[in-house]
């Protein structure tokens, strides 16, 4: 987009030098006046429209480094570390119908999630609330409208999908509240905007594979 804006500049500013200099051998001096202010004019307007145009561009272009930014914090750093480490743990729950869904309550209560396993490090518990801070951010950068939307979509969709299955919903626990909107967000965008995506079908596979079917995500949908 920002090229074809200076491509239209180029031209303008080519036009506006024709209307200014071939006139002058056929107009006395009020026409050419009258006629310089009227170019004038049309320039201001002209830059104006540029000038919107190239904010839009930029503004676009923020958004999707937004959406890149979130997605790069979800794939290294804390939030990977304490991502990758609960995600194995729970994925160690496996039964005949897939992973089971786990509460906080249970991460602060139950001796089998309260700690690690030797040699890891930490606790299930502060790993699920780095993993649920990170969500609750995204969410609210999505309401902000300060992210790409379909690019945040693509990129962390099925990491929502995946975690609001992983961790059980409770009214009781506000901090799980970014996840669900951000959850229900995920499957109203892919029954919608995004409903022939190519990933679609990835994404069904994946929650399948550790879920169990049918996983009720999007891409299962007629």
């Amino acid at each position: 987009m920002q090229r074809s804006l200076s491509r239209v500049a180029v031209a303008l500013t080519a036009a506006t030098a024709t209307l200014l200099v071939v006139p002058i051998r056929f107009l006395d001096a009020d026409q050419y006046q009258a006629l310089a202010t009227g170019v004038q004019a049309l320039g201001v307007t002209v830059a104006l429209v540029f000038g919107a145009g190239t904010l839009l561009a930029d503004t676009h272009s923020r958004k999707v480094d937004r959406a890149l930014g979130l997605h790069a914090e979800l794939t290294a750093g804390d939030v990977q570390a304490a991502r990758v480490r609960l995600l194995v743990r729970l994925q160690g729950t496996r039964a005949e119908g897939g992973v089971q869904p786990v509460t906080l309550d249970r991460l602060r209560t139950d001796d089998g999630f309260a700690a690690y396993a030797a040699p890891e490090r930490g606790r299930p518990l502060r790993d699920a609330n780095v993993v649920l801070r990170y969500f609750e951010r995204v969410n609210a950068a999505r309401v902000a409208g300060v992210v790409d939307v379909p690019l945040l979509h693509e990129l962390i969709g099925v990491h929502v999908l995946w975690w609001d299955r992983a961790i059980a919903r409770d009214e009781g626990e506000p901090l799980r509240g970014g996840l669900a909107e951000l959850a229900a967000w995920v499957d109203r965008h892919s029954r919608t905007k995004a409903r022939d995506a190519h990933y679609l079908t990835s994404w069904a596979r994946y929650l399948e594979r550790d879920f169990g079917g049918p996983t009720g995500d999007p891409a299962a949908l007629p």
